[in-house]
C-alpha cells in the first residue's frame, strides 16, 4: 500500500492551507513511475541478489511491480503488486519475503524523510506567520484606539448596564408624572 485510504481532499480549503495540511498529515502525493524504478533499483535488489545468490540482473529481469490502474487493481488505488518469478519455491517466498522486509524499510525512510522535511518548511514559515500575526494584532489594536473601542465585549456590556439604568430612569419618571397628574386632577 503506498497511499493513506483514510487520508482526505479538502479541496474548498486555499492553496497554503491545503500545504500546510497535507505537510502535517503527511498525504503527498507518489509519483508511481519514479517510485516503481525506486523499488527495482540496484541499491534495494543488489543485497537481496547476493544473500540468495543470483545477479542483480536477473532479479529485475523477473520482478514485476504493476501501478494502480492495471487488470485486476483499477479500483484499488494506492497499491502495488509485487510479483516475482523464480524456479525454487523456498527461495521465491524467502525472496519476497526479503523484497517486502527491504521495500517497508524504505518507506519508513522515506515517510519519515518528508515528516522531517514537512516540519523543516512549517519551522521556517513560523517566524514569518508570527510576524504576520503580531502586525495584525498591531493593526487591531491601533482600530480600537482610533475608533476607541477599547474592549468591544466590555463596552457592549457597560452599553446594556447604561440602557438598563436609563429604562428605570423612564419607569420612575413616568410613575412620577402618573402621580403629578392624579394630584392635578384631585385638585380641579
Amino acid at each position: 500500500m503506498i497511499n493513506d485510504p483514510l487520508s482526505t481532499n479538502n479541496e474548498n480549503s486555499g492553496e497554503a492551507t491545503q500545504l500546510f495540511t497535507k505537510l502535517a498529515r503527511n498525504t503527498t502525493q507518489n509519483d508511481l513511475p519514479t517510485l516503481i524504478e525506486l523499488l527495482k533499483s540496484p541499491n534495494l535488489l543488489v543485497p537481496i541478489a547476493e544473500k540468495y545468490s543470483i545477479s542483480y540482473y536477473k532479479l529485475r529481469r523477473n520482478l514485476t511491480i504493476r501501478s494502480p490502474g492495471e487488470r485486476v487493481y483499477e479500483k484499488a488505488k494506492g497499491i502495488l503488486n509485487v510479483s516475482v518469478i523464480d524456479p525454487k519455491p523456498k527461495r521465491l517466498k524467502s525472496i519476497l519475503k526479503s523484497l517486502e522486509k527491504s521495500y517497508l524499510q524504505v518507506a519508513l525512510q522515506q515517510r519519515q524523510q518528508r515528516i522531517s522535511d514537512g516540519l523543516d518548511f512549517l519551522n521556517k514559515q513560523a517566524p514569518s506567520l508570527q510576524l504576520k500575526t503580531d502586525n495584525l494584532q498591531q493593526e487591531l489594536s491601533e482600530f480600537r484606539k482610533t475608533n476607541k473601542l477599547l474592549e468591544p465585549s466590555r463596552e457592549g456590556a457597560e452599553l446594556k448596564e447604561k440602557l438598563s439604568k436609563l429604562n428605570t430612569k423612564i419607569t420612575n419618571i413616568q410613575s412620577y408624572r402618573n402621580r403629578l397628574l392624579n394630584i392635578k386632577e384631585t385638585i380641579n
